[in-house]
């Protein structure tokens, strides 16, 4: 095998026929950008589903979605009375959340920032797990990403200028930790990453100054540690203390919502399965008629080269550099435009899933291509190629 002839001879038929490579690139550059969307599609539909669950440290949860009833001006006095007879209930087995952006002051400057409310019992409920822990007494205690100590030290006091409240930072946790989004499944992204968030204990403040706070808490209620033989007992009693408070509400166990996703995917997933089979099919048709094309329209060169004793390996490996080489430039395009009109789970589902996925359908196809183009190329009469007479 001879590599300095074959990338040089590579080299050199990509730069005499220029217009044919980059017209073969736009294609290839198309319907990769097909495939990408497409595949990304497939893989998003199951990896919220995925990502949701293994958010949970404990996964025999019910959660409550309490309605909005706009209509009942004293609603949000309900659902307080609601929250208040599921704790008498079930204890430290509710745990509640909400998310806030406020403004806060630390060390005389502001900033605005984004707060994980967590009431007493939710540690338990994600995994979220702290780290330097220090006492607090007479603050709230919150707790901020590791990468942040030199900026929010142990014991710094961080004002909530909304509430007024004083917080002091008690302890650290890990980078790239993730909570619970407010709406699983149904909201931007499958999980929340916590590296910018202040994470703090409930602020009582917030529900003294407006019971209408409480709607921050309206889809994000848990009750924990419900066994599995108790969860259709536990749901029917959460429908009746909600009828005695006046509240309307849904419960559902993690598996009901991920039975209910997958529902709701049931007719997604079949579409997208027509459509990833007909972009694979357009991909590699449209491919190997690109490539294929390339090639028959410099056959007397190539019946040349091998009637002067080019080897058909090295005939073989010059065809598969030409080929890699407009897989790499199509590929980086395609996945640059892709991924660039992606959100933050969308990129991170792209790179991990989507780009290896599409990367070896790739690198198979262009195998597959070289393979075929070769093979024609040594069933052809090398005379009538180059314009000879047929022996």
């Amino acid at each position: 095998m001879h590599l300095g002839f074959i990338f040089k001879k590579a080299a050199g038929n990509i730069s005499s026929r220029k217009f044919n490579f980059v017209l073969t690139l736009v294609v290839m550059l198309v319907t990769l950008y097909l495939t990408f969307d497409v595949a990304g599609m497939y893989f998003k539909s199951n990896y919220y589903i995925y990502k949701t669950e293994q958010a949970f440290a404990d996964k025999d949860v019910i959660n409550i979605n309490v309605l909005m009833d706009i209509q009942d001006t004293a609603y949000s006095d309900h659902v307080e009375n609601f929250l208040k007879q599921l704790e008498q209930r079930y204890e430290d087995r509710v745990a509640a959340f909400m998310y806030m952006d406020a403004p806060i002051e630390n060390a005389g400057s502001q900033e605005q920032k984004h707060i994980l409310y967590l009431n007493k019992n939710c540690m338990g409920l994600g995994k979220l797990e702290i780290i330097d822990q220090m006492a607090a007494d007479g603050y709230i205690r919150c707790y901020v990403c590791r990468t942040a100590a030199d900026k929010y030290p142990l014991g710094t006091i961080v004002r909530n200028l909304h509430t007024d409240s004083q917080m002091m930072v008690a302890g650290y946790f890990d980078p790239e930790t993730v909570w619970l989004p407010t709406l699983l499944f149904h909201s931007q992204e499958a999980v929340v990453s916590l590296d910018e968030y202040i994470v703090s204990e409930m602020d009582e403040a917030y529900f003294k100054r407006s019971k209408d706070f409480y709607t921050n808490m309206f889809n994000s209620i848990y009750i924990k540690d419900v066994p599995a033989n108790e969860q259709q007992t536990v749901k029917s009693e959460i429908r009746e203390i909600a009828n005695e408070a006046g509240v309307m509400c849904y419960e559902y166990t993690l598996d009901d919502l991920i039975q209910q996703e997958k529902g709701s995917n049931k007719e997604l997933m079949q579409s997208i399965g027509m459509l990833i089979l007909f972009v694979v099919l357009l991909s590699v048709s449209s491919i190997f008629t690109a490539c294929l094309a390339d090639v028959f329209s410099r056959r007397t060169e190539i019946a040349i080269m091998s009637v002067n004793g080019v080897s058909p390996v090295d005939l073989y490996m010059m065809l598969l550099v030409e080929n890699m080489l407009k897989l790499l430039i199509s590929f980086g395009i395609a996945f640059g435009i892709y991924i660039s009109s992606q959100n933050d789970t969308g990129r991170l589902i792209g790179c991990r899933m989507v780009l290896p996925a599409v990367l070896l359908g790739g690198i198979i196809c262009m195998l597959l291509v070289t393979t075929v183009s070769h093979s024609s190329i040594r069933q052809r009469n090398l005379l009538a190629w180059m314009g000879g007479a047929k022996l």
